[in-house]
């Protein structure tokens, strides 16, 4: 065990500390839980709520060497704090860039029975449910209120979402956190959200697929990776070698992903202004696809199909999904997955050959 006697000298006032056994020549940092602090007395201490901080610097008493006589320090304790929101509860803000509300909390020092001065503090707000920012610093002023102003972007969700506030890094307090408080977040000013089509299948299993993001294979490829924006399955192993493909043919493209488990996976992503792709039912290899690429690009549409199964009516289908009954823009709270499904009409009745779920 390692201990440490204090030996009061009445002529200087002051406490000496010497080492009985050395823990250090000097040092500025926290005991360890395991170290004891021996008093005048003879009792014992923990140090596990105690932090050590270095008074007279590393040369001790009068420019001597601190090896001679060790450092001289101080023993501190740690103190408790009770932390208060008092603005921001129930306030409404927009991602407009157009206002802003002002979050605040209160730091109270329990033992000392005072406002708390100048401490560092932050201020957290969730982006969207359960998930928080970064947090904004803030410095606690004379009556113990850190403040922030706080003007939400496009990274935040709309709807009800929690903030709090905590004391972090601040000599001589433990790190707290304050209760949870709720505003809310009105994200009907449009804010450019990105929208993920995907498509997994099999040509008669897996064995003798191939997939393609243009002329590359299986990855993930951004907007400018590629000159064709498509992904697509073929099998060459069959008649005509069938073949299937996701196309995109909006405006603004994010991202391409192909990925196999063990199935193809096909993944589109673009903003949700403008977004359309193609779903192509085709065959030939991928080159089909490849070769009206141009024509997509510049009329985001074709007047005919990549390839028809049938003898007749040889016309594309366009599919239009609205939402008359819910504002889509800048909300996730209305998110969801929608899934269509296609069937083939290999007869001669009228069919229903596309149907949601």
């Amino acid at each position: 065990m390692k201990k440490i006697n204090i030996i009061l000298v009445t002529t200087f006032v002051l406490v000496f500390i010497w080492f009985v056994s050395p823990i250090f020549a000097y040092s500025s940092g926290n005991f360890s839980a395991n170290d004891t602090v021996v008093d005048a007395g003879g009792g014992n201490t923990s140090s596990t709520n105690y932090n050590v901080v270095n008074v007279l610097g590393e040369t001790g008493i009068g420019g001597a060497a601190s090896s001679l006589f060790g450092a001289v320090f101080g023993v501190q304790s740690y103190t408790g704090l009770r932390l208060t929101l008092v603005q921001g509860e129930g306030e409404h803000v927009g991602t407009r860039g157009l206002q802003s509300i002002n979050v605040t909390f209160h730091a109270f020092d329990v033992d000392n029975n005072t406002n708390l001065p100048n401490a560092a503090g932050v201020i957290w707000v969730e982006r969207s449910s359960g998930v928080y920012d970064n947090g904004t610093s803030c410095t606690t002023d004379s009556n113990g209120n850190c403040t922030v102003s706080f003007d939400p972007d496009c990274t935040y969700t709309g709807g009800l979402r929690k903030f709090k506030g905590g004391i972090k890094n601040t000599v001589g307090y433990y790190d707290t956190n304050s209760s949870e408080g709720t505003l809310v977040i009105d994200a009907t000013a449009y804010c450019d959200r990105a929208i993920t089509v995907i498509l997994e299948l099999n040509i008669s299993g897996t064995a003798n697929d191939q997939g393609y993001v243009d002329t590359q294979g299986v990855g993930f490829y951004h907007k400018a990776d590629v000159t064709n924006h498509y992904l697509c399955v073929e099998d060459a192993s069959l008649t005509n070698t069938p073949t299937f493909g996701l196309v995109f043919s909006g405006s603004n493209l994010l991202s391409l992903n192909l990925t196999t488990t063990p199935a193809y996976h096909m993944e589109l992503t673009q903003y949700e202004q403008d977004n359309r792709f193609l779903i192509a039912a085709t065959k030939g290899s991928c080159t089909t696809i490849r070769d009206r690429m141009s024509l997509i690009q510049t009329f985001s549409f074709l007047t005919q199909p990549f390839a028809s199964f049938a003898t007749q009516h040889f016309y594309p289908v366009q599919l239009i999904v609205s939402y008359p009954f819910v504002d889509l823009v800048g909300d996730f709270d209305k998110s969801g997955i929608f899934t269509f499904i296609v069937t083939k009409n290999e007869t001669n009745q009228n069919q229903l050959v596309i149907e949601g779920v």
